[in-house]
């Protein structure tokens, strides 16, 4: 199961959202992160696409690694507001 989320225009400075991620397996956290956006989303659906689409590579990469080491997974949930 993977969780994200953003806000839009969190930071009062910039105006860039913040998203946050937390992937789990098997009942633990094995990846977690929060990052400030590089660009200004004009909507809340925009920043939470570009969410999505982080949480995705990160979900790629973690299923690329686990079926290197014999550890194949299937569909990960991925849990958006």
């Amino acid at each position: 199961i993977a969780s994200v989320d953003s806000d839009l225009g969190g930071c009062e400075d910039t105006s860039r959202s913040t998203t946050g991620l937390v992937v789990m397996l098997n009942g633990g956290a094995v990846s977690w992160r929060s990052k400030r956006a590089s660009v200004v989303s004009q909507a809340t659906l925009i920043a939470e696409m570009i969410a999505a689409g982080q949480v995705a590579l990160e979900l790629q990469w973690m299923r690329d690694l686990l079926t290197e080491v014999g550890k194949p997974q299937g569909c990960v949930r991925v849990m958006e507001d």
